[in-house]
């Protein structure tokens, strides 16, 4: 058999595999983005119970060397045909061992009566969310706060078995001044309601 007949037959029986590969695959799908900003950080709060918190008290801490911190999910865009199913506890910041997701379990956003970020099927298109979502961050500082405020935190998504990529974009951020006063309790925090 000469050279010829070879590379024609092999680029035939290439051609046979692309396309049933291509068959056999799913339809690639864009990224989902995910846009958010990050909105401060604090070491704990006092929640009540009760009528206007004559109930008991309990102290929610983040503990030693920890902050929560907290985060605003602003919109997403989804562009493709099916919808896509966010649940905030994928969320995660990036690069932490162990990984540091969202605790939807956390009450601060509910107590503070601000909107937290919840589970949702976002369509195809653009759609506002606007709601907050608190990560235990571990940091070197016994006050979590104090490092934790001065900190840029990058978050990712962890996606489950047929989600899209997902890509998390931040509003940019600017570092405190070297001055600012660190805010230590989570209800002094600027909340937008």
């Amino acid at each position: 058999m000469n050279r010829k007949r070879v590379v024609s037959k092999l680029a035939g029986c290439l051609a046979v595999m692309l396309v049933t590969l291509a068959a056999n695959c799913p339809p690639s799908q864009e990224a989902v983005v995910i846009n958010y900003e990050q909105f401060g950080a604090c070491n704990g709060y006092r929640e009540t119970t009760g009528p206007g918190g004559s109930g008991p008290h309990h102290d929610v801490l983040a503990g030693p060397k920890a902050a929560f911190v907290v985060f605003r999910i602003l919109t997403f865009n989804n562009p493709n045909a099916t919808s896509f199913n966010y649940d905030p506890e994928r969320i995660h910041i990036l690069g932490t061992t162990p990984q540091e997701f969202v605790d939807s379990g956390l009450t601060l956003a509910t107590f503070v009566n601000v909107r937290r970020s919840a589970p949702a099927s976002v369509p195809k298109g653009k759609s506002g969310h606007d709601g907050y979502a608190v990560i235990r961050a571990t940091t070197a500082d016994v006050n979590g706060a104090a490092e934790a405020f001065r900190t840029n935190y990058l978050l990712q998504y962890e996606r489950a078995a047929g989600d899209p990529p997902v890509l998390m974009t931040k509003v940019p951020w600017t570092p405190p001044p070297p001055n600012a006063p660190v805010t230590e309790n989570c209800l002094a925090l600027p909340w937008l309601r």
